[in-house]
């Protein structure tokens, strides 16, 4: 079943063009990863994903619905979260107080409860840091509460970019681990990865981008065999 569908989607930055005509599906419950060096378009297709870019033309739809004219919290609450580039949490609020916001527009109290039990349950770092400063902890754990801020959302969809950028191997293996354990949970997940052989042993399906198009695609274990994206994103 198509949870997402994208369809020759557009997207200008001023008079450059970032995305030119890509199209992809991404299944319920599946992990998809899109592959590409740095300016290929790999985050532009995340943030007109969800809302935060306005695309040219083309359509985005979730669960059948279009979504490329609606707001981004709109977006929200109809089951999409994105883990940006970077983690943009807010440094001089509580842990606590980050994971809440991730909340803001639910009013399902009983079950804001038990998502933050599960978050806490699988970041045990964030439970015994609730009333530290988040700036004030490892970039790993900064991760993992951006990605817990997402997580409660709600989300069907949880688009991540770049969630290992600047951690060590251990903890990027980590990650790894829970975003495994969150798509387990129901939850399908996009991934943008800079650490191609990561990204690619856990999803199913890949797309590689290259200058704004989807120049090759495929299930994750051909393009791990692939001799191109050996040379370009494997180092061999």
């Amino acid at each position: 079943m198509k949870l997402l569908s994208v369809t020759d989607l557009r997207v200008f930055y001023q008079k450059v063009e970032a995305l030119k005509g890509i199209s992809f599906d991404v299944s319920k419950g599946s992990i998809i990863t899109l592959l590409g060096s740095n300016g290929a378009g790999k985050s532009t297709v995340l943030r007109a994903v969800s809302g935060l870019i306005r695309p040219s033309s083309g359509e985005i739809r979730f669960k059948g619905e279009r979504v490329d004219c609606r707001s981004p919290d709109s977006i929200v609450r109809m089951g999409i979260s994105q883990v940006p580039e970077a983690r943009r949490i807010f440094p001089d609020m509580t842990v606590s107080e980050n994971l809440g916001l991730g909340a803001y527009l639910r009013r399902d109290k009983v079950q804001i409860k038990r998502d933050f039990e599960w978050v806490f349950q699988h970041f045990p770092a964030l439970k015994e840091r609730q009333r530290q400063a988040a700036g004030s902890m490892s970039g790993g754990e900064q991760q993992m509460l951006a990605i817990g801020r997402a997580l409660l959302s709600g989300p069907e969809l949880l688009l991540l970019d770049e969630p290992s950028l600047g951690l060590s191997p251990l903890m990027s293996m980590e990650i790894a681990k829970i975003i495994i354990t969150i798509n387990q949970g129901g939850v399908t997940v996009v991934l943008v990865e800079q650490n191609a052989r990561l990204a690619l042993k856990h999803a199913q399906y890949g797309y590689v981008l290259e200058n704004g198009k989807i120049v090759l695609s495929a299930v994750a274990e051909a393009l791990m065999e692939d001799e191109g994206v050996k040379k370009a994103y494997l180092g061999g």
